[in-house]
């Protein structure tokens, strides 16, 4: 886990697409449901559901559950991930936020947008750490 500066633009597009190679599905969160916002990868949605906590985060008791979304990583959705916004930590509400790329049942990158704070699995540090720069 580290604080890290923002992968914008080529990096971010690089980071994406070396994603693709190790990660199966990709999943983020959104406060409001929006389906026609993700109209364009539609056919890659697995499932949706209402949660209270995702990697890195975890609602307080109080807290209402938020809307998380979990796509199948392909080609398609990491095309839309680029052209939608243009960094990793671009997501930011309304728009869909913590990004979380997994292999299974491992989370091999997960975000936190708002604090720009990102936790990568040991097993693909090595790969991908190269798009980060440290705080």
């Amino acid at each position: 886990m580290d604080w890290v500066h923002d992968v914008k633009g080529e990096a971010y597009e690089q980071l994406l697409t070396s994603l693709l190679s190790r990660c199966e599905t990709v999943q983020c969160v959104m406060r409001e449901e929006d389906d026609d916002y993700f109209e364009a990868i539609q056919h890659s949605l697995i499932d949706k559901k209402y949660v209270t906590d995702w990697p890195l985060t975890k609602l307080g008791d109080n807290s209402a559950p938020i809307l998380q979304y979990t796509f199948h990583y392909n080609f398609k959705t990491a095309t839309f991930l680029k052209e939608q916004r243009s960094s990793l930590f671009s997501w930011l509400m309304p728009f869909p936020e913590d990004w979380s790329f997994w292999q299974g049942d491992t989370c091999l990158l997960a975000t936190c947008t708002h604090e720009q704070y990102v936790d990568i699995h040991p097993d693909i540090a090595s790969e991908i750490t190269s798009f980060f720069k440290r705080r």
